[in-house]
């Protein structure tokens, strides 16, 4: 009944538009190998109950505020904190703003699943108009991880709600003549590696001009792409125009533009003013001083400090110590994160969770090939998920190999492991299927196994054949 097993996986999609079975069905299925080593699934029932506390707020500080919150003065006046979408003495006026969601796709970048995983990739984002920066917000990630998994990160900006800001909004709305040729507003995102011990370094940069600014919310998407450096492209910034104290970067998301941007220290018009701040010692020794990228809404009299690695606060003069003990189980790595108490634990194949505490599923096989001359092409194992609802199976992951494989291992985060194993060898012009596990509510597999005729899956041809005879 092997020789079905693509029909049957494919059944899914054949199902009825108003199929709403939700019981799983009770299956006896006799396991498969019966010598193997297994571990049971034990579900277990976690309660947390919750302590309900109850508290009464003054209704006029409550009123008034709007959405934001109230406090009471020992002048028994009322000072309203507001979130960061409202402003006003009572939070009563909506903030314009701008949010953004950025995805760092690593595909043609310099990084590889084998990239060292202590590098640290530092992202900053400029809020800019006519190239002066109104704030500035920064993320990070691993570029490691992101293999594994999809990241999306989520930012936002404010417009100043200043008198002329207002006004200059004003006159872009009523007039959009000029909206496809003059955007005041910008993206500007710069790309910083940070390795230990070692100054931060810019590497790439992209930049996006914002033609809806007049909109009082506009959302801001974008996937980040490398420029592939497989391709041999132009490179702009051979014969640049930057002056000596600018560095050239050509634009990842416009190959046919460059950017000038000032060097560590540097600022103003063709970034000629060494800033004192930056020759003083305002930012720790390894940290690159940006004159100007603070914001002029966030206060650009002092310079923003760009941290090296395992290194936060205003000035990087802050090395978190949550890593020195090592908070990672189960010979777990732990990585400094940007704040003081956040760290990531990487865990070996066998386990996983926040701290490396669980242990993965596990199955493993010792084969031995029995199949008497049969000539391999290539070997295929297929694990299947068993769906006790549809009865459907449900492939969870295949490997494939050149020549006969016998040692198998396979880690997984479920709570159970793959129901059914097969194994599918092929030659130029035949497939042979053999059964390697039926194991149901199993966390755990170990089985030594002969591959021959005992094990070999029958087409289903082959019984309507004998039948017929």
């Amino acid at each position: 009944m092997c020789g079905e097993i693509d029909k049957f996986v494919s059944s899914s999609k054949r199902k009825g538009k108003f199929d709403f079975q939700t019981t799983e069905k009770q299956l006896h299925l006799l396991r498969y190998p019966l010598n193997a080593i297994t571990t049971e699934y034990q579900s277990s029932m976690l309660t947390n109950p919750l302590n309900s506390s109850s508290s009464q707020q003054n209704d006029s500080i409550f009123n008034r505020c709007n959405r934001g919150i109230g406090m009471r003065l020992k002048n028994d006046s009322i000072v309203c904190f507001c979130s960061p979408h409202y402003h006003g003495d009572q939070c009563q006026y909506h903030t314009d703003r701008i949010s953004l969601i950025f995805h760092i796709n690593y595909t043609h970048s310099k990084y590889t699943i084998n990239t060292d995983p202590s590098i640290v990739n530092k992202y900053l984002v400029l809020f800019l108009q006519d190239d002066l920066v109104l704030s500035t917000n920064e993320f990070h990630l691993r570029p490691t991880n992101e293999f594994d998994h999809l990241t999306k990160t989520r930012l936002y900006f404010h417009y100043s709600h200043s008198n002329e800001s207002i006004e200059q909004k004003r006159q872009r709305y009523f007039n959009r003549f000029n909206i496809i040729h003059s955007q005041p507003f910008s993206i500007r995102i710069e790309a910083f590696e940070l390795k230990l011990n070692i100054k931060p370094r810019r590497f790439a940069v992209w930049e996006y001009p914002i033609y809806f600014d007049f909109l009082p919310v506009y959302r801001f998407a974008k996937i980040l792409h490398f420029l592939d450096s497989t391709k041999k492209s132009m490179n702009l910034c051979q014969n640049n125009s930057c002056h000596s104290n600018e560095e050239c970067y050509q634009l990842q998301n416009q190959p046919s533009r460059y950017k000038c941007l000032c060097r560590t220290q540097y600022s103003g018009p063709l970034c000629t003013q060494l800033n004192q701040f930056c020759v003083n010692n305002y930012c720790s020794s390894n940290a690159l001083c940006q004159p100007e990228y603070r914001g002029l809404t966030q206060g650009n009299q002092w310079p923003y400090c760009i941290c090296p690695l395992n290194f936060i606060g205003q000035q990087c003069l802050l090395k978190p110590s949550v890593c020195e003990k090592n908070p990672c189980r189960n010979n777990g790595t732990c990585y400094q994160e940007l704040r003081p108490y956040q760290f990531i634990c990487t865990c070996t194949e066998e386990f996983l969770g926040e701290r490396c505490e669980k242990r993965k599923g596990l199955i493993r096989f010792y084969l031995e090939d029995k199949t008497r001359g049969f000539h391999h092409e290539a070997s295929v194992i297929q694990y299947f998920r068993l769906d006790l609802i549809q009865l459907e199976l449900h492939l969870m992951n295949q490997d494939v190999y050149s020549m006969f494989p016998t040692h198998l291992k396979y880690f997984h985060n479920e709570k159970t492991n793959p129901e059914i194993v097969l194994l599918r060898i092929h030659s130029l012009d035949e497939e042979q299927i053999y059964l390697l596990a039926v194991q149901l509510n199993r966390t755990q597999l170990i089985a030594n196994l002969s591959i021959d005729q005992n094990n070999q899956c029958q087409h289903i041809q082959s019984f309507i054949s004998s039948n017929q005879s």
